[in-house]
């Protein structure tokens, strides 16, 4: 029966000194519920007989089933400790008061569920670490406790399943000690290796002579510390208890013949821990287990045990029931647990003065952190929500969480405050009430009136305002209490949707409160409209899954395969600054990208490094540390994503004009690009990019965010293409258990997925080998069913997320591993496949200028300037295509003249292919590739090719930078194209002739109708005057009108003339007659003055852009400009235009008409 009220414990949550908040932390396995049993049954919540097997901590009906954790459960307990053991109690106490509130939470044990130990830890101030004294110190032990201590909770050890280690393995007293000895040093090297003595918290370190260690079997309900073997020896040593219990542990013998102590044992010399704790312990098992009535009847007269009513039965049968039974009366698990939990874990009111400012973001002189730090019930209420609690209520959930200042009480108005909300700012910010507050129990809640602090309690309404955490305020400058950080990621993923489509509604719903009911899941919309769900691993998911279907969504849902969270990032410094021009061509900005040091991204995962430091200390710390330049680690801009993430945005620029106007949307492009990497649209991590310079209009309305965030995003992607991109792969660390013989097995699994051994023992003691690997979580699914087909069901595996592996392949090779990872990635986002490093449209550059053939230059032999020798003509021109000039391209096409040829030919000429993204260069004849060059050739030069052409056929066209295929986007035609090859055009989007060409009205107007795709035409006017006839034939007036967008139309595109005699108007009179319905965006680089043009540009029905090139035209003196122009396109009904008159370019811009 319980054995307290809701109104006792309320009294004694003003009673602070008295409160102990704690966790009960462990690998999984080890025993947590079961021992948590223990302390509910002393309680009086559940029966002394279920304790141990009730597991009333584990609340949801697979948890039961499973014999597994899955969600951390609250739990208010009210005792009361013997006045023996109060003086134990070193720091302060409530004055005659014996009475104590353990507010306990029993979390997982499984890794994948390690953010709701992370919870759980963030609003408690002490921990009972669980571990299995057969098993020893696993992994997952290894990462709560380094939780614990990174959250500033004091730790104390319990080695639990005593009785495996008696009955099934029947180690001897000595083998025991050691093994018990063992443990204690590896947790300690574990706190020695995170926390620090010199710390607020002082030492750690945990010690069975100060009474921080219990030893004891939860399933049987029994325990012990050095202390309860010390009271029962102190009389007969006539020794004080705290000196005693130092004699009953470590290499202190005793002599029962000579009754001496001594340190160094010799003949007749036992260990005092197994001669006075063990031995009394060993005699009961064996006398009990063997069945010697006789001899255990003696042994429980002289502990005084007496067994009553129906146990007394169980004298006569011994074996297990008894054993359990005695060794519960004579060490009850319930007293032993509560007189550690109380003298040796600290109160709030302690444990807040130095956990405040790990807690506080804001500053350490306001009233908040002041009441949080003292622990005022009488300051600003100051109460984290860690997580949220499902309720009864399909889709309301209990807002649960820690009171650290004031009072929390039902009706109260109070600001919710999300963890994006920023001081002085209404995002992320609500002002309601709190519509009640509860008590946890467990299984129940108990409705109570208010909540001081230093207590953890749930309330009603709050949830509907937060996602998952949050803080509640009643002060109204109050900055947040921190965000958690967890110690795993949700790494795997799965796509979700209804098997009823009609049912879409109610998954969109379910996933919202999926998100809300668990603090790590992810659930994300990609762009495709596809649902993803993000997990820590395969259990996690499966657990997420089947709530979403049962009791959030309720509706039958179709599941993908489980895929993985890759991170994108760089491996060098990019080769070359990286520029990029905003829409309206008057800002630009100068990057570059570089990969950060070692270690970096891990400590701003970690905090050490965060944007809430200020700003000094993290650049001197940045200095010592990573060796950065001081002045440009104070001038980081922002972190990223989310304002948190591992990547850096770095102001290296020098006495720039605006700089400061347009910081935010260069942070906004910033968040962009490292959420959505420029590979995958994966996460970017380690990356640091450096803006060295800008140049700004010095108007603000033409630098808004319109034109700096997407040109900003354009150049972050384009640094990374230049600063050779690599993909993080996540990696597990995995700790599998199993026999000797079963070792092989595990070999030969590990090393099918990509696995690495790098350690392997025995538990000394055991037959049992421990093996730890590497294990990429790509490789993980199916890997525990996999391992145990192998090993005969014998290996144990468990796999926590460890840390972010580089994958050091070119994503740009189509041989790599990471070109098919990145390729299905794209696939499954629905983006185009990368097929070649000059893939533009993953970046959204745009063509900066139509000239892309260069006149050679004066200085030889660079890529600047062309060939020393030009075929035969001395200097002439080439082709240059530069991966920041194209526009969208699978593969670009340069097709020569057509050539008859008589005999075998050869053909000459000259490449230049040198830079970190070179593509291929080919020479192809109908589909038959004669010549092929990849990657870099060379030194950076200019190279000559000769090349012998069969005759075997009668015209051909070359050399070309790719073959006429379905893929070509892009055409650059320099003569005259085969019909042969019309008919694979039918991708192409960008076509461009750029000489005189010898092409019939036919053959223009087959080509546009398999050119279904093209959108954009440039043209010389010599060209057009040529296809005159072409203008009059009504098919191929019909395939241009439909589909043209984009058109350019130019004196000249290379350096061959044209007569300049020719009618331009009656021609650019036929451009407006045909496109005039369609076309968007036209550019005209002519020599006649716009006055000509302009009038003709009035029925340009759908003109949403104009660029005027005209070397020869000026402005007369005695005109304003402006105002001419103004009048000249009234007709066009312009909204907005600027106008930028030289000696070169007149440009118009303008919007569409609504």
């Amino acid at each position: 029966m319980v054995n307290f009220t809701v109104d006792e414990i309320r009294s004694l949550m003003d009673k602070k000194k008295n409160i102990r908040n704690m966790s009960v932390i462990a690998h999984v396995d080890h025993g947590k519920s079961t021992l948590t049993d223990s302390l509910v049954c002393k309680a009086g919540i559940i029966a002394s007989q279920k304790a141990g097997e009730m597991r009333f901590t584990d609340t949801r009906k697979d948890e039961q089933e499973r014999c597994i954790t899955i969600k951390s459960t609250a739990i208010s307990l009210y005792y009361e400790l013997p006045a023996k053991d109060l003086e134990f109690i070193k720091q302060e106490r409530e004055p005659n008061v014996s009475h104590f509130l353990i507010n306990l939470i029993d979390s997982p044990g499984h890794v994948d569920f390690s953010s709701e130990v992370t919870a759980a830890l963030r609003v408690t101030d002490g921990a009972l670490v669980v571990v299995d004294c057969v098993s020893g110190v696993c992994v997952q032990t290894e990462t709560v406790l380094r939780q614990a201590i990174a959250e500033r909770i004091k730790p104390i050890l319990f080695m639990n399943k005593m009785d495996r280690a008696l009955l099934e393995l029947q180690l001897q007293q000595e083998d025991l000690f050691q093994t018990f000895q063992r443990i204690v040093e590896n947790v300690n090297v574990i706190i020695a290796t995170y926390g620090d003595d010199s710390g607020p918290m002082g030492d750690l370190q945990v010690d069975p002579t100060k009474g921080t260690v219990g030893f004891g079997a939860g399933l049987h309900g029994w325990a012990f510390t050095l202390k309860e073997f010390a009271e029962m020896y102190a009389s007969k040593f006539k020794i004080e208890v705290d000196k005693l219990m130092k004699r009953l542990w470590g290499d202190n013998f005793f002599s029962p013949a000579e009754k001496k102590w001594s340190k160094g044992g010799g003949e007749g010399y036992t260990r005092g821990f197994c001669q006075f704790v063990l031995d009394p312990i060993f005699k009961i098992f064996k006398a009990i287990m063997d069945c010697r009535k006789d001899e255990y009847v003696q042994l429980l007269d002289k502990l005084n045990i007496k067994l009553q009513g129906d146990d007394r039965d169980k004298l006569e049968e011994g074996g297990k029931p008894l054993l359990k039974l005695v060794m519960k009366q004579w060490l009850p698990a319930g007293d032993v647990l509560l007189t550690m939990i109380a003298i040796h874990l600290p109160s709030p009111v302690v444990a807040q003065k130095y956990r405040a400012e790990l807690l506080y973001e804001g500053p350490q002189d306001d009233e908040a952190f002041l009441g949080i730090k003292t622990c005022d019930s009488t300051g600003p209420l100051m109460m984290y929500i860690s997580k949220m609690v499902p309720t009864s209520d399909k889709g309301r959930f209990y807002a649960f969480g820690r009171v650290f200042s004031g009072v929390v009480q039902t009706g109260q108005k109070a600001r919710i405050m999300g963890p994006n909300y920023v001081p002085g700012k209404k995002e992320d910010l609500y002002v309601k009430n709190i519509q009640r507050t509860i008590l946890m129990m467990g299984r129940y809640t108990e409705p109570i009136e208010d909540v001081p602090c230093g207590n953890i309690c749930g309330l009603v309404g709050v949830d509907q305002y937060l996602v998952k955490t949050g803080t509640i305020t009643t002060f109204e400058n109050a900055h947040n209490l921190r965000v958690m950080k967890f110690s795993v990621s949700p790494v795997v993923r799965v796509a979700v949707e209804p098997r009823n489509p009609a049912d879409l509604p109610k998954l969109v719903e379910g996933l919202k409160r999926l998100a809300k009911s668990d603090p790590m899941v992810q659930c994300i919309i990609e762009e495709s409209g596809e649902h993803i769900v993000a997990g820590a691993g395969e259990l996690h998911l499966e657990i997420c899954l089947k709530d979403l279907e049962e009791d959030h969504a309720c509706i039958p849902i179709k599941v993908s395969d489980p895929v993985v969270s890759y991170r994108e990032t760089v491996s060098e410094e990019s080769e070359i600054m990286c520029l990029s021009k905003s829409p309206n061509k008057h800002n630009r900005i100068f990057l570059k990208a570089r990969p950060m040091p070692d270690g970096l991204p891990e400590d701003i995962d970690k905090g050490e490094v965060t944007p809430r430091q200020e700003f000094k200390a993290r650049a001197r710390y940045l200095n010592e540390k990573y060796d950065y330049d001081v002045n440009e680690a104070r001038k980081i801009w922002c972190f990223g994503p989310e304002g948190t993430g591992p990547n850096v945005l770095m102001d290296c620029t020098k006495g720039v004009q605006y700089l400061n106007e347009i910081k935010d949307s260069c942070v906004a492009g910033f968040q962009w690009a490292t959420k959505e990497g420029v590979l995958a649209e994966e996460n970017v991590r380690g990356v640091r990019f450096d803006i060295h310079d800008v140049t700004l209009h010095a108007d603000a309305i033409h630098r808004g965010g319109g034109q700096i965030i997407p040109t900003a995003r354009r150049v972050l992607y384009a640094s990374m293409l230049t600063a050779k991109p690599r993909l993080f792969e996540p990696v597990y660390l995995c700790e599998v258990q199993c026999p000797e013989v079963a070792v092989g097995g595990i070999y030969g699994v590990l090393n099918r997925r990509r696995g690495h051994v790098f350690e392997e023992h025995q538990v000394i003691g055991t037959p049992m080998f421990v093996v730890k690997a590497y294990l990429p979580v790509n490789e993980s699914f199916g890997f525990t069913a996999d391992l145990r087909s192998n090993t005969g069901g014998q290996a144990f595996p468990q796999c926590v997320f460890d840390h972010w592996q580089v994958m050091n392949q070119d994503p740009f090779d189509p041989t790599t591993k990471i070109r098919q990872i990145v390729n299905d990635i794209r696939k499954r986002k629905g983006l185009k496949e990368v097929t070649c490093n000059f893939e533009v449209s993953e970046c959204g550059w745009e063509l900066d200028s139509i000239w892309q053939i260069y006149p050679s230059g004066s200085t030889p032999d660079t890529a600047n300037s062309g060939p020393t020798v030009d075929h035969t003509t001395g200097s002439g021109s080439y082709a240059r295509f530069m991966a920041n000039l194209l526009l969208e391209s699978d593969q670009f096409g340069i097709m020569s003249t057509n050539t008859s040829l008589q005999q075998s030919t050869s053909f000459s000429f000259w490449y230049y292919m040198h830079g970190s993204q070179i593509g291929t260069l080919a020479l192809i004849v109908n589909g038959q590739t004669l010549w092929e060059r990849s990657g870099r050739q060379g030194v950076p030069a200019w190279y000559q090719a000769n090349v012998t052409v069969p005759t075997d056929v009668d015209k051909c066209q070359m050399p070309s930078q790719a073959s006429v295929t379905s893929n070509i986007v892009r055409l650059v035609l320099n003569g005259g194209l085969l019909a042969s090859s019309y008919s694979s055009l039918n991708n192409l989007r960008h076509l461009e002739i750029r000489r005189n060409i010898r092409m019939s009205v036919t053959d223009f107007a087959d080509l546009l109708e398999n050119a279904s795709q093209l959108q954009s035409l440039t043209l010389l006017i010599s060209v057009l005057i040529k296809l005159t006839d072409s203008f009059t034939n009504k098919t191929v007036c019909d395939q241009l009108s439909k589909r043209i967008q984009s058109l350019t139309i130019a004196d000249s595109l290379s350096n061959h003339d044209y007569d300049r005699n020719m009618d331009q108007a009656n021609i650019l009179s036929n451009i407006v007659r045909i496109f005039g319905n369609t076309c968007e965006h036209l550019s005209l680089h002519l020599s006649t003055a716009p006055k000509t043009v302009l009038p003709i540009l009035q029925n340009m029905k759908q003109l949403c852009s104009l660029h005027i090139h005209c070397p020869s035209w000026r402005c007369k003196s005695n005109v304003s400009a402006t105002s001419w122009f103004q009048q000249s396109i009234s007709a066009i009904d312009a909204s907005d235009f600027i106008y930028t008159p030289d000696d070169l370019n007149f440009y118009v811009w303008f919007g569409k008409r609504p």
